[in-house]
């Protein structure tokens, strides 16, 4: 969950004010992606910037409304998806 929300907050680091789009791809090795994927969405709920929580496309994926840090009427769009590569 730290890693995760340290990517989040490393994405808003590299992008501009003017970006509303971001995207977050994360490549998972370990078994148990539901698992996996719905801690992530926890620690999304959790975090300091988060807003609202928007409609995914697929099951493996999160969207989430975010604010730009130190400015919370700045809004963001954030999709976050999860590929599953398992280790064999």
């Amino acid at each position: 969950e730290k890693e995760f929300i340290a990517a989040i907050d490393q994405l808003f680091r590299y992008t501009g004010w003017r970006d509303t789009k971001l995207a977050l791809i994360l490549f998972v090795e370990e078994k148990g992606l539901t698992a996996i994927i719905t801690k992530a969405r926890a620690a999304l709920l959790a975090h300091s910037q988060f807003v609202s929580a928007q409609p995914a496309a697929t099951e493996t994926e999160l969207r989430a409304t975010m604010s730009w840090p130190g400015d919370r009427e700045r809004l963001a769009m954030l999709n976050i998806t999860f590929v599953h590569t398992p280790r064999r």
